[in-house]
Parts: structure tokens; C-alpha cells; sequence
């Protein structure tokens, strides 16, 4: 294990620019379910509910699954992966940090330079209607 860290340490110390992809495995020990476990665990295809058709079709049903889903992003908190990402970031200008995650547990780790979020987050809220604005939804 020391050999492995002292391989990934000189890895980091001699790169010039480090890019961090994460993916939903990074909260699961946060307590945050994957979208995989989350669709086997309860028989649903949780990806629909990120669906424009979902949105339009049933409404109710999509915001009943992200509140369900924000209660429990909440109630989480950053495991020591995100605390360490967040660190390098930290002493590294050079680091980006691509997350795939909406939880958030990443900013609250205390990265939020160098952090690019793909799909979003879920405390933001934006509504395709052109009547309705943006909302953020704080803790």
C-alpha cells in the first residue's frame, strides 16, 4: 500500500495538469444511491424521471422522485474521497474535477473551484417553461 502511494504521489507531483472524472461510485459510501442500485432497489427506472417525456407526461411524479432524492442528498454528507479531491484541488491550480454527481457532495467537501458539474445539481432547479424562472433550492 506505502509502494502504491508513493507511485500515485510522484505520479501527481511530476504531471502537469491532473483531471479527476467522478462518477456516482463516489457518494455511494455516502449513503447516496447510484442510479443503477437506486433502479434495482426499487423497480423503478430512475433514469426516466431525468426525462424531458417524464417532465411533460407526469410532472408530479417526477418531483415527488427529486424530492425524495434531495431529502436524501441532504441528510448525506462527503465521504473522505471527495474531502481528499478537494484537497488537491486546493494545492494544485492545474486540477479539474469533472463530476458526473448532483449531489453536491463535492462543494461541500470544500471543492468548488476546478469543478466542472456534467449533469447539474440538485439544488438548482431549471424549468423549461419560459414563464418560470430558475429556482434554487437551498439546504
Amino acid at each position: 500500500m506505502d509502494l502504491e502511494k508513493s507511485s500515485l504521489a510522484q505520479h501527481l507531483s511530476s504531471s502537469k495538469y491532473i483531471v479527476a472524472l467522478i462518477g456516482a461510485g463516489m457518494s455511494a459510501p455516502s449513503g447516496i444511491p447510484t442510479y443503477r442500485d437506486a433502479s434495482s432497489s426499487s423497480g423503478l427506472d430512475t433514469a426516466w424521471y431525468a426525462t424531458r417525456a417524464a417532465s411533460q407526461e407526469h410532472p408530479e411524479a417526477v418531483w415527488q422522485y427529486y424530492n425524495a432524492l434531495r431529502r436524501t442528498v441532504y441528510h448525506a454528507s462527503p465521504n473522505p474521497a471527495h474531502y481528499a479531491l478537494a484537497r488537491l484541488a486546493r494545492l494544485d491550480d492545474n486540477f479539474l474535477a469533472i463530476t458526473q454527481n448532483v449531489d453536491g457532495d463535492s462543494q461541500r467537501a470544500g471543492h468548488s473551484r476546478q469543478l466542472a458539474e456534467l449533469h447539474g445539481s440538485l439544488s438548482t432547479t431549471k424549468m423549461l417553461q419560459r414563464y418560470m424562472r430558475p429556482h434554487h433550492i437551498t439546504r
